[in-house]
């Protein structure tokens, strides 16, 4: 989307949104960063350069234009939209990775758990339990409770023991899947995230001259206070 748009300004400029979604995928694999920053970082970024493509008559060295991006808040070059899409990504970004990593774990258990042999009387009796109805040709014949708990007590005592942290488990993970529901979804936020960092730019276009208003006011001003 961003190259059909901006073209040739945006390969020449891809970097700064291929960091973005790179630090998205640290985030997913596990890597301890705060969101709020990340986009942050990138909206100071993409400030700074759109700056600079939108006044090419000025000289401006590199302290300059830190001192430009140093005032985003107060400028807000891009409107509303950084504050709304960090909201957003934090509460979405969050719940789908602790998902994912829920997810993970109960794979891990689950694949330890079948690596649990059992005895051969017991496996005799699960034998029983599944198969003893094609026997007598009445496939609809299952067994009684009391036989299965018997069955499973005796031959599944880690399974037992795990059974209530098991449900547990799957409880949160259906109030992690709630949270993931509605506006604040991971497809939600991830869909149109193209779209929204595309409607900061327009905003910083469209704002082009206030701001270089704004911050030529601001120089002049620190420059008489250095006075």
């Amino acid at each position: 989307m961003f190259l059909r748009t901006y073209g040739h300004l945006y390969q020449q400029n891809a970097q700064i949104f291929k960091d973005l979604f790179g630090e998205f995928e640290k985030y997913f694999n596990g890597q301890n960063l705060d969101l709020t920053k990340v986009l942050g970082n990138f909206f100071k970024t993409l400030m700074r350069k759109m700056f600079q493509l939108i006044n090419p008559e000025l000289s401006m060295t590199s302290k300059y234009l830190d001192c430009v991006t140093g005032h985003i808040d107060s400028l807000k070059p891009f409107g509303n939209v950084p504050n709304e899409l960090s909201n957003h990504i934090r509460k979405s970004f969050v719940a789908a990775r602790a998902l994912v990593g829920g997810l993970d774990v109960g794979q891990k258990v689950l694949s330890e758990m079948r690596r649990v042999s059992s005895s051969e009387s017991c496996q005799i009796s699960i034998a029983k339990m599944k198969y003893c109805s094609l026997c007598s040709e009445d496939k609809l014949l299952k067994p009684c409770p009391f036989i299965c708990q018997h069955v499973f007590n005796g031959c599944f005592l880690g399974w037992e023991a795990l059974s209530s942290t098991w449900v547990a488990y799957i409880t949160a993970l259906e109030e992690l899947t709630d949270k993931l529901i509605g506006p604040f979804s991971f497809e939600a936020v991830i869909d149109p995230i193209d779209v929204k960092i595309s409607d900061a730019i327009m905003n910083m276009q469209e704002a082009g001259l206030d701001i270089k208003k704004q911050v030529r006011n601001r120089s002049y001003s620190i420059s008489i206070r250095d006075i």
